[in-house]
């Protein structure tokens, strides 16, 4: 072989390699780039990393040069680009999965790449944001509530407790919780309270849902040993932006109840007419009012209501929080010797996933 020949031979074999590694440098930065997502805020600042979720106008985001998530505010956000699937709840009701873009040609426009096709929409339209992930965990919300309260006078001593877990598919949401409160005092008989529930969810178009749930009350106070109560109805959500929800549902339901008095058991069928306010993270508060009317169809003149009021502090950006809540059961007809009325102030510290 030439001396010519052997120096072509070396300088092909060099620029192969030079190739390689370009091509291996980019494929890596390509890698690195499709695993990030990145958030443009209004203020110009960028942030890049994993954008988990974004819900109830709050998006969380994983980075790199911090131990915990990054919460930031919806309505700051400016442009978005990721690589990730997303389940995406728009405010006009349509469920879609997808990626989600900032539109190239217009900076107000983003693009969600849906299985069916390419929706246009703004990021203003987007209310809910989960990454769909191949482990079902990444889809499901847990929430753990505490407060314990001393006062000297008969020496009362109180215990609530909060847990709720929910999850959400592509077209239907479940969600369970339990609420206990614990009292004991010199001179009075210790009393509980204890409430929980299950309910699902499946949607349809336009804001409207199918609903399943069951309660349950066990309460010394209106003498309730169990309280069941399952209904089947349809909701609609009124007014839903990324500020504040507003929705009305309503059904049948079916009322049975056991006594802690020589009362006998009921048994009865009702309607339902319920109406929840949810209004997001205004200076880090949160605030949730429920309010359900169950009218007695089978027992004459009965009516039983429910509402429910929790305002939430979260603190600083954190997954912590402090939680103010009162509950307040109402029945024109409770058991013998039973209060009509009956309330619960609770004041909790709690923490959510």
């Amino acid at each position: 072989m030439t001396l010519k020949k052997l120096r072509k031979k070396e300088c092909t074999s060099s620029l192969v390699k030079m190739l390689s590694l370009v091509a291996l440098l980019c494929s890596s930065a390509t890698s690195m780039y499709a695993q990030n997502d990145t958030l443009v805020l209004i203020n110009g600042d960028m942030m890049v990393g994993e954008l988990k979720e974004m819900s109830n106008a709050v998006a969380k985001m994983e980075t790199d040069y911090s131990d915990s998530d990054f919460k930031i505010e919806w309505d700051k956000v400016k442009h978005i680009y990721s690589q990730t699937h997303y389940l995406v709840s728009l405010e006009n009701g349509m469920r879609l999965n997808g990626m989600v873009h900032t539109s190239p040609n217009d900076s107000s426009v983003v693009l969600i790449y849906d299985e069916d096709g390419i929706i246009s929409t703004t990021i203003e339209d987007i209310l809910y944001l989960q990454s769909v992930k191949k482990n079902i965990w990444g889809r499901f919300d847990v929430l753990l509530e505490a407060g314990f309260n001393i006062t000297k006078a008969n020496n009362l001593r109180q215990f609530n407790s909060r847990t709720a877990f929910g999850y959400t598919a592509n077209t239907w949401s479940a969600n369970a919780d339990y609420n206990a409160v614990l009292s004991n005092q010199d001179s009075v008989e210790a009393t509980t309270r204890t409430d929980a529930s299950i309910s699902a969810n499946w949607f349809l178009q336009k804001n409207w849902f199918i609903l399943g749930a069951a309660s349950f009350l066990q309460n010394d106070e209106q003498k309730i040993q169990l309280r069941a109560t399952p209904k089947l109805g349809m909701g609609n959500y009124l007014i839903r932006n990324i500020h504040w929800h507003l929705q009305a549902s309503g059904g049948l339901a079916m009322n049975i109840e056991q006594f802690q008095n020589d009362e006998p058991d009921r048994s009865s069928l009702e309607g339902f007419a319920s109406a929840a306010v949810n209004v997001f993270n205004v200076s880090d508060f949160s605030m949730n009012v429920r309010t359900t009317v169950y009218p007695s169809i089978t027992e004459t003149g009965r009516i039983r209501s429910d509402v429910n009021f929790d305002l939430k502090y979260d603190l600083f950006g954190s997954d912590f929080y402090i939680k103010f809540g009162v509950t307040l059961n109402y029945d024109n007809q409770p058991a013998a010797d039973a209060s009509t009325t009956d309330y619960v102030f609770q004041t909790t510290f709690g923490w959510e996933l």
